[in-house]
């Protein structure tokens, strides 16, 4: 949904209702990619009161399958050798605007735990999530709610100049914002998010170029699912540094467990 035209006769879209094709220069560049070409669009968001705005570029300018392959295995070996630290969640529910985190994790490069807890969300667990990652109100019982656990996750994330790394950055970002949100006040998640990180990069956009299948529908490259991921956090950490691993060597999956 377009929200009005830019003074520079650019469509003018917000976060969530931005074609999913068009990035900003800073996302580019957290995948391993450059800006090539006019932008398309401009995408505008509000920081403590302010409006700010970014430059949106087609990411679909990358649809040579071999160049985005090279680009991925460059992105996947130079975070190997960096301070980056790979999260994730597990949590009650899909939407990452009302979903509560159960269960977080963080490793670094070197595969050592730095987060592994189960957390209290306030709320039942939903059967059907419970069928996806095996974590019920019993098993949550006594685990500390998210303001106790968010000092470990700041302590985990901050001051790693190059970022963390998550599998589906788009579902994980936003739900810890939200999060953060609910327990230190609106706004304050945002903020949150870039202070204390340096960049969040996507490891499922990499395996995707990897990959190199392009979904039109999309308008950008097919997505996967995480390759051995076992819905825990702490194993769908240890299962994106082994794609990294996979990525950065060139050794591709089996057809099967892509």
């Amino acid at each position: 949904m377009i929200i009005s035209s830019d003074p520079s006769g650019l469509p003018r879209y917000t976060f969530k209702s931005r074609p999913a094709h068009l990035r900003t220069r800073k996302e580019l560049t957290d995948e391993g990619l450059q800006a090539s070409g006019p932008a398309a669009g401009v995408v505008e968001w509000r920081t403590g009161g302010v409006l700010k705005t970014a430059w949106l570029f087609p990411a679909d300018g990358y649809r040579d399958p071999e160049r985005a392959r090279r680009e991925a295995i460059r992105w996947a070996d130079r975070l190997l050798y960096s301070d980056a630290v790979i999260l994730d969640t597990e949590t009650t529910g899909l939407d990452t605007s009302t979903s509560r985190v159960v269960q977080i994790a963080a490793i670094d490069m070197r595969g050592e735990v730095l987060l592994d807890t189960l957390v209290d969300p306030g709320v039942p667990i939903p059967p059907e999530t419970t069928a996806l990652h095996g974590i019920t109100d019993d098993t949550v019982a006594g685990a500390p709610p998210f303001a106790k656990v968010l000092p470990a996750v700041t302590k985990a994330l901050a001051g790693r100049r190059r970022g963390v790394v998550v599998y589906n950055r788009d579902y994980d970002r936003p739900l810890l914002i939200a999060e953060i949100d609910r327990v230190r006040g609106e706004g304050t998640g945002v903020t949150w998010a870039k202070q204390q990180v340096a960049a969040w990069r996507c490891a499922m956009g990499a395996w995707s170029r990897y990959q190199g299948e392009w979904d039109d529908e999309l308008g950008d490259w097919r997505r996967h699912r995480l390759p051995a991921g076992d819905h825990t956090a702490l194993g769908d950490c240890r299962a994106t540094l082994a794609l990294l691993q996979r990525i950065a060597t060139d050794d591709p999956l089996p057809e099967d467990t892509a």
